[in-house]
């Protein structure tokens, strides 16, 4: 792409004095190598046009006379309708400036399809002068690839949300068939068991749905994953769980899938254990969730003000399933998990982006 005009001024300025552009001379020699389409025009007649300007026209290069006959029965080249508005202000001050640039649409007399150009036409800092250089460079292969790349990756959006909806509903049905075999068990710690499977399998279900209908497939807004989890599990556990107050701070930070799945099922795990185990008076229940990020350091904290746990307890040597879970995709993570008593029960884990 041409952006360095800086020769405009003394180039318009030299034709201005009625001087001929000389031939043979280290500028002309210049111009008429440059492939791109490149004519100086003066009150509407063209003073010199370079060689890639005449081929483009197919009329022999140096007739000027033939070139201004083309001009003035506007038969040399002709911009696409949709590409200019003429009647618009913003464009009749552009044109009326010292510059204007453009990509347009365009085809020559010996040509009847349009190619895409991107056109500047130049004016010299002097008020008075007419003499304008107009520069019009080939970017059609460029253009067309452009559009090919916009076009595929559009149709790589469509594919990848629709695997994360197939996803979604492939985490759903297994979730279901967990439902249905939970029905025929009666003892009821397997049956909480299924449960809490099942509650695990629909938490990457939701992440899943988030991205098949977000606009951005890498990344999910933590605040409103939580959210969503939070009145699931709510739901999951009923009773006295709805008087459990939820406080989440995140702002607006969005996570990559890669940690967003890892801290929904960490999420899941330690507040349903909040809700299982840590009130014995549910009047004053809270559980805070928060996120923040500092120079791409993630600190989440998970915190309830139960009863904490009890004396001796070791969090790192847990047995179980739950807190196994929330190990393993700590690790995953490689996040830092430290775990103390203040005022309850509160969990921090640190991990990189």
């Amino acid at each position: 792409m041409i952006e360095n005009l800086a020769f405009a001024d003394p180039l318009t300025e030299f034709l201005s004095s009625n001087k001929r552009l000389p031939e043979e001379g280290l500028l002309w020699n210049l111009l008429e190598s440059i492939p791109t389409n490149i004519s100086i025009w003066e009150s509407g007649k063209i003073l010199y046009a370079n060689r890639a300007f005449y081929d483009a026209i197919g009329i022999d290069a140096g007739n000027i006379d033939e070139l201004n006959r083309l001009v003035d029965e506007d038969s040399y080249f002709s911009v696409h309708p949709e590409d200019l508005d003429f009647n618009s202000p913003e464009l009749k001050k552009e044109i009326t400036g010292t510059g204007f640039h453009r990509e347009l649409r365009m085809n020559s007399r010996i040509n009847s399809e349009y190619k895409w150009y991107n056109t500047y036409v130049v004016k010299g800092k002097d008020p008075e002068s007419k003499v304008v250089i107009e520069i019009d460079e080939d970017i059609h292969e460029k253009k067309i690839a452009e559009e090919k790349l916009i076009t595929a990756l559009k149709e790589k959006e469509i594919l990848l949300k629709e695997i994360h909806h197939r996803v979604k509903n492939n985490f759903q049905v297994i979730s279901s068939l967990l439902m249905l075999q939970s029905r025929k068990i009666s003892d009821k710690e397997i049956k909480t068991i299924f449960e809490e499977s099942q509650n695990r399998i629909m938490s990457m279900a939701a992440i899943h749905e988030m991205l098949y209908r977000s606009a951005d497939l890498e990344h999910i807004n933590f605040r409103s994953s939580a959210e969503e989890l939070i009145g699931r599990l709510i739901e999951l556990y009923g009773g006295r769980s709805n008087r459990v107050r939820f406080n989440i701070s995140a702002n607006e930070i969005e996570l990559s899938i890669d940690k967003a799945i890892p801290c929904s099922l960490i999420i899941n795990e330690l507040v349903s254990n909040s809700l299982k185990y840590a009130f014995d008076d549910y009047e004053n229940a809270e559980i805070t969730i928060g996120l923040e990020v500092d120079n791409c350091t993630f600190r989440l904290l998970i915190k309830d003000n139960g009863k904490g746990f009890p004396e001796g307890y070791e969090f790192e040597k847990a047995d179980t399933l739950g807190l196994m879970i929330v190990h393993t995709l700590a690790s995953q993570l490689n996040a830092k998990i430290e775990v103390q008593n203040n005022e309850g029960v509160e969990h921090i884990i640190t991990f990189r982006e």
